[in-house]
Parts: C-alpha cells; structure tokens; sequence
C-alpha cells in the first residue's frame, strides 16, 4: 500500500484523533457509556429482524464486478436532497464495500443532540462511513449476527468456508480506499472488536472502539487506483452501481436509526428524558 494511505497511522495522526475528541461532543463527553449504548442498540435492532433464508450458492457468489466512484462534486457544503442524504464514495470488491455518505439533520433528531438529558449542539450535516459484507444477497456489518444468521441458514462448516474467502478478499479493498480523500476527519464507532480488526487492515486507525479516516493533505493523497467520477448535481450525489442496488439492503445508517421505531431503544439506552 502506498504512503498515500496505507500510513494513516503515522506521524501526526495521533494528535489529529486527540484534537478530534477534544473538539466533537460524541467523542468528549461520557464517551465510553455512549460508545457502548450504540453498540448495544444496533445489537438490539438487528438480532430481532427477520431476514429470508437465501440459497446457499448465493454465499459464495461475489458481486459481479468491482466498483469505485466519487460523486462530481462532493462538497460538504453542497444541499442534501429531499431523501436527507446523498453517496458521495462508494466501492466493493468481491465481497466487501465501503460507502461514505452526508446527511441532512435540520429538524432530524441528531444521536449528538442529547445524551442524558443533557442538550449539544446539533450538526446540520453529517458525514458518516460504514463497511459491509455481502451475506447472500444482504451486506452485513454485525459480525456477531452474521455468524449466527450464517451457521443457523447452512452450519458452521458453511461458516468457515465463507468466512475465508472474505478475509481472503479484504486487502483488495485497500487500494479502493486510497482513491478517495474525504472533505473532514470522519469517525465511526465500530460495532466489535473484529469490526475494528477490519479496519485496522485496511489501513484506518482505530482507538477506543472508534475508527477514523483522516483527511490528507494534498500533497500526501498518492491514490492507488482513480476512482470513477460520477456526473450529477451537488444535490443527489452518486447513484449505487446496478450490481450492488439490486441487493436486499435491510441496514440503515445510524441516523436513521432515530428516524423509525428504534428511536425509543436508543432513548431508553441513552437515558434521555
């Protein structure tokens, strides 16, 4: 991997993380009690939901073909369309995707506004990244969940053989990732630990259950491959490739998550009055 990205943990970049959760409210304040109550909450959400058995040839079949795009004009300034998001990276390999995505928040209960009664500052934008597996036709992230929903549809012999070939797939998403800078020091919480080895793989530095992809300034962003460009409007972002849009994709983002019936959990989690 080249310097461009492969060395996000270099010099510098532990100053960047602790800058980071001196300056966001998330990463400051009770860190560790919010930390675990996301996780906690996104294990609540999905260990409840239903999902149809696919054949299984299906876990074993890689998508058909890699993809790597970059919205026109990924501003983080630009306007959210009417859906209060927009895709402004997206890549896969075999098995593995990444999607970095920006959100709308105004009039949107933000998982920043409030913790323990206790009210922050809401963000009217929020860029936020994610890594999924492909289960079948589903992208995973839970690995917890996946062993289980796995094992439980084929057995754990199914289980070990689909397990090795996404380990075997991961470093290919590595040169994906170099083709995109993105406009802010992103931060995710990360839902295990093999969640966080993951990361660590591809080349993104994780501290305390968080992972980060740092923003590089000009003259160190070398990307290994030129992601494709993808016309459009500020407003709409990138379209998902055909081959990945037409998957069952049953996850919804974190803020989604207080947008349906699974606020309440994350209020009850996070003892909000």
């Amino acid at each position: 991997m080249t310097k461009g990205f492969g060395s996000q943990k270099c010099e510098g970049t532990d100053e960047t993380i602790a800058n980071l959760r001196q300056n966001r409210k998330l990463l400051r304040n009770n860190f560790i009690q919010k930390r675990d109550a996301f996780k906690s909450g996104w294990l609540a959400q999905y260990q409840d939901n239903q999902y149809e058995k696919p054949p299984e040839y299906s876990l074993y079949k890689p998508y058909s073909e890699h993809s790597c795009l970059i919205a026109e004009k990924p501003s983080k300034h630009s306007t959210v369309g009417h859906h209060n998001e927009k895709l402004l990276f997206f890549a896969n390999t075999d098995f593995w995707s990444v999607l970095v995505k920006q959100y709308n928040l105004k009039n949107k209960l933000s998982f920043e506004h409030s913790y323990n009664g206790e009210l922050l500052p809401k963000q009217r934008k929020k860029i936020e990244f994610q890594f999924s597996v492909k289960v079948g036709p589903y992208p995973f992230f839970i690995p917890t969940l996946i062993k289980q929903r796995i094992c439980s549809w084929y057995g754990a012999d199914a289980y070990s053989t689909w397990r090795e070939l996404v380990k075997a797939d991961l470093h290919n998403l590595m040169p994906y990732l170099s083709a995109y800078n993105p406009p802010e020091n992103l931060h995710s919480i990360v839902s295990e630990d093999s969640s966080a080895r993951v990361c660590q793989s591809v080349g993104l530095p994780v501290q305390q259950g968080v992972a980060y992809w740092l923003k590089q300034k000009k003259a160190d962003f070398h990307p290994q491959v030129l992601a494709d460009v993808v016309g459009g409007t500020a407003v709409s972002g990138l379209s998902y490739p055909t081959h990945y849009s037409q998957l069952s994709y049953p996850n919804i983002s974190i803020i989604d998550y207080f947008n349906n019936s699974f606020n309440s959990t994350f209020k009850k989690l996070l003892q909000v009055n």
